[in-house]
């Protein structure tokens, strides 16, 4: 893959979309757990917009550097994103993506071993993430879904979020006084109760980090092996009620 190829993954979707009976098919079989009807494994410098709009049932493997707009508008399919593995920088402290990863996605999981930039999940409706670090402006006007960030954010994080959660592994307390106060709320997940629907948030975010673990990140395998010190290092991020 070179940074020349942008919205990989889109033409194989929109392909589904036009055979319905294919389409059934993978919405059946896609999700992080299941198996997808169509894997891309891919390495190099991705151009922008790795897997936009990418549907249930496809999964991009890459493995590399990936510019802005990974995941724009993810619609159920999933993307992995792996540093080159070259030891000269831990992964959890390189930047493996760009700018305004999952802009719009509504459905569909990523995960990157490594940090993003700025702006991301802004305008998330949907879609469930983790990631090992960012820049400003973490999940601005996101509106529903799931972030995950392992490593430390930028200012702002927060700021408009309407719906959907975050949460921060912060051991050292800096990322809360980087929340966008008048937009979300903020609160050690030790302390949560069971969600609406009598699931444990914790259990969903260990989950999660267990997931991204699998794929092979050092950082989550560390935090899922002392996982008693780990929690309460985590914080869970709401909008205010309204």
């Amino acid at each position: 893959s070179t940074n020349s190829e942008r919205t990989v993954g889109a033409r194989l979707s929109g392909e589904l979309a036009r055979h319905p009976e294919i389409a059934t098919a993978a919405a059946g079989s896609g999700g992080a757990d299941g198996a997808p009807i169509a894997e891309l494994v891919l390495s190099g410098a991705a151009g922008q917009s790795l897997g936009a709009f990418l549907t249930h049932g496809v999964r991009i493997h890459f493995t590399g550097v990936a510019n802005d707009f990974v995941g724009k508008g993810l619609s159920g399919g999933e993307i992995v994103v792996r540093p080159s593995g070259d030891g000269v920088v831990a992964a959890a402290d390189q930047a493996i993506a760009g700018n305004a990863c999952l802009y719009g996605a509504t459905e569909g999981r990523l995960h990157l071993v490594g940090r993003a930039g700025i702006r991301f999940a802004v305008r998330n409706s949907g879609a469930t993430a983790v990631v090992e670090g960012l820049g400003p402006h973490g999940c601005e006007y996101m509106t529903g879904g799931t972030v995950v960030v392992l490593g430390s954010v930028g200012r702002n994080f927060g700021a408009g979020m309407t719906g959907g959660r975050a949460f921060l592994y912060d051991p050292d307390g800096a990322a809360t006084s980087r929340i966008q106060a008048t937009s979300v709320t903020v609160r050690r997940v030790t302390e949560l109760d069971d969600d609406p629907r009598g699931r444990s948030m914790e259990a969903d975010l260990r989950a999660l980090v267990e997931a991204h673990a699998r794929i092979g990140s050092a950082r989550a395998s560390a935090l899922v092996a002392d996982w008693a010190v780990a929690r309460e290092a985590f914080w869970l991020v709401e909008p205010r009620p309204q």
